[in-house]
């Protein structure tokens, strides 16, 4: 986390804006890992202004997850989610992925 972190800041002091993917939905992955990763974007945000670019994990045939499901999303998650990028600072297709492969909870 500290590269990003780290690469962010240098980003922003040269006049880019980093546009940041994150995924979610993965199994191995539990509440506290989210609330974890909401807070990484949340710093990302507000100390560098980056944009975030979000997914939800889709198995694909052939790659080692692809036998994996996604875990389903919480309430709290899409609705935090939802909010980002009503303010502008979230895009992406999470939310189509989210009912495609059954993770909107």
């Amino acid at each position: 986390m500290e590269e990003v972190r780290n690469a962010a800041h240098w980003a922003k002091e040269y006049d880019f804006i980093p546009h940041l993917d994150f995924v979610f939905g993965f199994l191995e992955g539990g509440e506290r890992e989210r609330r974890e990763t909401l807070r990484l974007i949340e710093d990302m945000v507000s100390l560098y202004g980056v944009r975030i670019h979000a997914h939800v994990f889709v198995s694909l045939p052939g790659t080692p997850y692809g036998s994996l499901s996604a875990a389903p999303l919480s309430p709290w998650l899409v609705r935090r989610l939802g909010e980002l990028g009503r303010a502008g600072t979230l895009d992406g297709s999470w939310h189509v992925q989210a009912k495609e492969v059954g993770a909107w909870g």
